[in-house]
């Protein structure tokens, strides 16, 4: 028995414009057809309303597919637009014209670092003590601790890849294009720079959605960036003498010095993410 639906996510996020599906029975088997939206497609099925969406097989451009019958109830549905890659335009601005006093010599940005994920993890949250990765990264721009966290992750299935890129100076700009698609099941976007030299300073964004509220893939946002101290180093300025903070601090926004300028916390960049594919 087989039943199509597409409504909604079993989460009751909603599901982009569904392609238009016909089924045909072929001896023991059903032949699902559809046309309209945008390939990648993802087959997925339920055994019941109350059981999480499953992918069946992996995404492509096909637009048919054949399902064995089960005695068994099942439900399938169709999700169009199933991946996406994007760019991200990295806008260093702090400088002397917008930083006076707070920006010294050498300024630079550490080779971004970061990847793509689920909901069931974060890597980094205001608030909360940093990872060794975030740690190593805040302190001495180093990627390779917190891609590995990152790629720890990927297994379980709760991350797809990671991203690296080189280093910048300030004012400068980089472009982080992703190395392959995402996918609806790995919507988050976690990506972060060390603010160079300091103590334990960066800047980055932590679970960016790169869904809008609509359930569609975003084709443009800015996110402006402002600095957080990692809550590692107790270092007052940009080349204090490292000085361990303990116990271990937590992640926490900038509201004064190295921001705070003229009475405004001013940010240190931006992060453009674009749709290229």
């Amino acid at each position: 028995m087989l039943w199509l639906t597409f409504s909604v996510l079993a989460d009751g996020d909603p599901v982009p414009t569904a392609p238009s599906v016909s089924i045909a029975a072929d001896g023991g088997v059903a032949i699902l057809t559809w046309s309209g939206g945008r390939p990648t497609y993802q087959l997925q099925r339920r055994g019941s309303f109350s059981e999480p969406w499953q992918n069946v097989g992996q995404s492509s451009t096909e637009t048919t597919v054949a399902v064995p019958l089960a005695d068994t109830p099942a439900f399938f549905r169709v999700v169009a637009d199933y991946t996406a890659r994007f760019e991200v335009l990295f806008d260093s601005t702090w400088s002397q014209e917008t930083h006076p006093g707070a920006w010294p010599s050498g300024s630079h940005w550490s080779g971004p670092v970061g990847g793509v994920h689920d909901s069931q993890v974060h890597f980094w949250q205001e608030g909360e003590t940093a990872s060794e990765g975030i740690r190593l990264m805040a302190e001495r721009g180093q990627q390779a601790t917190l891609a590995a966290e990152i790629q720890a992750t990927i297994p379980a299935g709760h991350a797809y890849f990671t991203l690296t890129a080189s280093g910048l100076g300030s004012p400068d700009r980089r472009l982080i294009t992703f190395p392959q698609a995402t996918t609806r099941d790995f919507p988050l976007l976690t990506l972060v720079s060390m603010i160079a030299p300091s103590p334990d300073w960066f800047a980055g964004v932590a679970g960016l959605s790169l869904l809008g509220a609509d359930g569609e893939w975003i084709q443009e946002q800015t996110v402006t960036l402002y600095g957080f101290d990692a809550g590692t180093d107790s270092g007052a300025d940009f080349t204090s003498p490292d000085l361990v903070t303990t116990p271990r601090g937590v992640v926490t926004q900038f509201a004064g010095y190295p921001a705070l300028i003229n009475g405004a916390v001013m940010p240190f960049g931006t992060f453009t993410v674009r749709r290229i594919e």
